[in-house]
């Protein structure tokens, strides 16, 4: 039973990882995530390892975006390596504007990031 379950888990975020790629391409949505859009983000400190790349291979991918969606819908804890490259949203000026925490935001721009829709 336990087995099922965790098939059943990693079916259900591989297909949510999916569903995020595809909206995040639709036109007129590519630049919705992009940038804060009231410019009064309180960035936390910034550094080189706001990357995306929660596993550390050094590509931002898919798998990045799904242990970023494990962890923002609480299935996953996030390490402390994890927890700062994967904090990525919101944007400002079209960099990364680390609020201390992997949310939905940060793994649709993980995913705009591995497709190359976003860059930074």
């Amino acid at each position: 039973m336990e087995q099922y379950n965790r098939y059943s888990v990693g079916i259900v975020g591989a297909v949510l990882v999916v569903f995020l790629a595809a909206a995040a391409l639709i036109p007129g949505r590519a630049a919705a995530l992009e940038d804060e859009p009231s410019g009064m983000a309180r960035c936390m400190t910034v550094s080189q390892n706001n990357s995306g790349d929660l596993n550390g291979d050094g590509a931002v991918t898919i798998q990045d975006a799904l242990a970023a969606l494990r962890i923002a819908v609480g299935r996953a804890a996030a390490t402390n390596e994890q927890a700062m490259r994967g904090d990525v949203y919101p944007r400002l000026n079209g960099a990364p504007c680390p609020d201390g925490k992997i949310d939905m935001g940060d793994v649709m721009a993980i995913v705009k990031k591995a497709n190359g829709v976003l860059n930074w």
